[in-house]
Formats: C-alpha cells, structure tokens, sequence
C-alpha cells in the first residue's frame, strides 16, 4: 500500500510541475537578409529568412564577394554592396523597442562584413540612428570597430581593430541579466562582444534610453535609418540579422572553423557522452579551461547549463536529445529504472540524472522544470524561463510533494 501511495504522489510531483510550468522569453528574428545571384532581379525586396523582407536603395548591388569562414552551409552566394552610397531599411519602425528587448531579455546583432578602408562613420547595423555598429574613421585609431549607443550621451563599446578588405563577423548581444524596463522606459544590461567567433568582451551595465524609440524609425543596414550621407558603410554587407533575444554562443551564426565547441569525445557530435563527461568534470572540480564553456573562470554547473541550452540547443530534461523536453524523456528515464534506487552515482543525463550530481532523484526534476521548457516543442527561437512569482510557487508545491514522495516511498 506504501508503494502504491509512494507512487501516486510521484506523478503529483510530476503533475504539478507540469501544470505550473508557464512560457517565457520569446527570441525572435526581425530579418535576416539572405541574398542569393537570382534575387538581383527582385530587387529593392532583400528577403529574409524569418522575419520581414527588407527595402534596399537604389544603388544597393549584390556582389560575388562573400566570406567563407564561419558561413553556414545553406548561406546565400551573394553579398550586399551599398558603395557608400545606400543600403537597406527593415520593413517596419521601432522594431527594438525597450518593451519588446525587456521582453526578451536582449537584443541580438550579427553578421559578417568587409571595409574599404574609406567612409565617414560607417554604419553597418544601425537602429533608430541611436544603437549602431560602426566603423567611425573619427574615434580611436580609424579602424576601429564598436558597438555606439547614442541614446546615453554617445556611448562606445569598442570591440576590435579592423583591416581594410578583409572579411569579419561580428555579434553584439545585448543581455538584459533580468532587468526590467525602468519606469522612464530605459533598460539596462551589458553587452556580450564577438568577433569571428570568439567572445572578446562583456562591458559593464549600459542603460539605453527611449530616445530612439521615440523617432519612430527602422533599422538601417550600411546605413543610418534615414540616410545620411555621412553614415554610410563603405563596404560589404553578409547574412546580416538582427533578433529579439540575448542569444548564446550556440545560437549565432557563425559556424567556428575548428573542432565542435562542447564535443568532449571528438565524435563530431552533441551527445550523451559529452554531457557526461562536463558532468564529471563538474562534479570532480575540474580546473581544466577546456571545460570552462562560458569562460567564467570556473568550472561549475552554469557550464553545463550553456552545454544544454547554448550548445546543444535544448532543455534540461531532455534525455534523448531530440531537442525537446517532452514525455518521451520520461518514458526513456523510467525504462532505465533508477529512480531514487540505492546506488550511489549510476545514473547519467540519458537515466535521468538532468543536474548532473550522478543521480536520478526529485532534484532532477525541480531542476528540469525549474528552467521550465516542458512541451515547448525545439528551442530554436524560444528561450523559456519562468516567471519569479510561478516559479516561487512552483518550487513550494514541487517541495511538498517531494516530502509526501519520500515518506511514502520509506
């Protein structure tokens, strides 16, 4: 009778993390302009992948011209060419928006381009005219390439040293670390800087005001939103996208050119073993760099959480890997049959042991549905974190059921 009770206030712990389980930041593309040679014909219409098309000037040319580090393989063959003449405006105004960043917990910019060496300020990613990436040949030493926010009194955040006629990709993720829209509608967060990859920086908290919200203008691209001739980008222009959402490492464009960040085991693949293995690591208090995922300088469990969400794209729960945290993954885990067993450090991710601490007990579960990605379907897009009153209550019944669990189950 203890048994069948034991068992019937396990699936009430599952049940009422399920139920209590909300959605949360939603990461969405505002365009991604993916050119190939047959849309010179639909010109000025820039399609984008997700998202609106864009409207290019009437010098905007595509060019042969493209990148071939980091370039995903279903990339387009063309690059966008504005001669420091013209460029492209998204479809729509106040596309970023302090709420919608609020929201989404950031902002992301990215994409990859090539300096002529000539121009003026040179913006390549430009909101509002008040939140650009640019190469200002004004600041610093000329070549310099920085994230500008004009909104709070011309903020630079300066990212690297460029070369003329030479292909980069640069990302400037804008990570909100929980803060809310202020009552004057500003946000503050830092920003996350890559060059080609790597992640060179995160500043210090900037706050952007509404200011450029209050302009009601697009998002230009080679260009200021409105065309000034000084801000031009003299240069090329590849697979620029500009999303809502602070994303990972795992999440951007750039595809890195040497062995597959997270493949602990060299099998060219995110797997069950590699999980495994930062599991160990972690739990043996590993110094070794190599499995310090998000250079904090540590290798802790926030490692293994960018394993999940940033590398492999998925949730915790997800024990088959599908890219999902559904009931399939409790099927898998209950077949393995080592739910609070009696051995000590048998289980793996695959068995369910989602925290990483060796076993499958109710801790695994406050973790998965804690992160709060059951029945969401692939991450891709969707960031999921629950809200701190849902789950505050979702933590105080998880921790009644689990006393119920235990003392039914002795």
């Amino acid at each position: 009778m203890s048994r069948l009770f034991g068992n019937c206030s396990f699936w009430l712990t599952v049940w009422l993390m399920v139920c209590l389980t909300v959605p949360g930041l939603a990461q969405t593309t505002i365009f991604h302009y993916r050119v190939n040679d047959s849309d010179d014909a639909g010109l000025p219409v820039v399609p984008s992948v997700g998202g609106e098309d864009g409207i290019a000037g009437p010098d905007v040319e595509l060019s042969s011209d493209i990148p071939t580090v980091g370039v995903p393989a279903d990339a387009g063959n063309r690059s966008l060419f504005g001669g420091g003449l013209d460029g492209i405006n998204s479809a729509d105004i106040v596309e970023l928006d302090n709420g919608l960043i609020s929201d989404a917990g950031g902002f992301t910019y990215e994409t990859w381009f090539n300096w002529d060496g000539f121009g003026d300020i040179n913006s390549i990613i430009d909101y509002a005219g008040t939140e650009k990436l640019v190469i200002d040949v004004n600041a610093g030493a000329g070549n310099e390439l920085r994230m500008r926010i004009n909104s709070n009194g011309g903020l630079d955040s300066f990212i690297a040293e460029v070369e003329p006629e030479t292909w980069y990709y640069s990302a400037v993720v804008f990570d909100t670390q929980g803060n809310d829209l202020a009552e004057d509608l500003s946000i503050t967060g830092v920003f996350h800087l890559y060059l080609d990859g790597e992640l060179l920086d995160t500043t210090d908290e900037v706050t952007i005001t509404e200011f450029g919200d209050s302009l009601g203008r697009t998002i230009g691209i080679s260009k200021h939103p409105l065309g000034f001739a000084r801000d031009f980008f003299n240069g090329l222009v590849y697979e620029p996208r500009v999303s809502l959402g602070a994303l990972t490492a795992g999440q951007l464009l750039y595809q890195g050119t040497g062995g597959l960040l997270g493949d602990f085991d060299g099998s060219g693949l995110l797997d069950a073993a590699d999980i495994e293995i930062l599991s160990d690591a972690v739990r043996t208090g590993s110094m070794d760099s190599h499995y310090d995922l998000d250079e904090s300088g540590v290798v802790d469990a926030d490692d293994r959480i960018y394993w999940v969400e940033g590398l492999a794209n998925t949730y915790l729960g997800d024990s088959n890997l599908d890219g999902e945290f559904s009931s399939s993954d409790f099927v898998q885990v209950f077949t393995a049959g080592e739910y609070e067993d009696a051995t000590a450090l048998n289980s793996t991710w695959s068995e369910g042991d989602w925290n990483g601490d060796g076993d499958f007990d109710s801790s695994d579960f406050v973790a998965a549905f804690t992160a709060g990605g059951y029945e969401l379907g692939p991450r891709v897009g969707v960031s999921a974190v629950p809200e701190p009153s849902a789950a505050m209550g979702m933590l105080m019944l998880v921790t009644l059921a689990i006393g119920i669990l235990r003392r039914h189950l002795v």
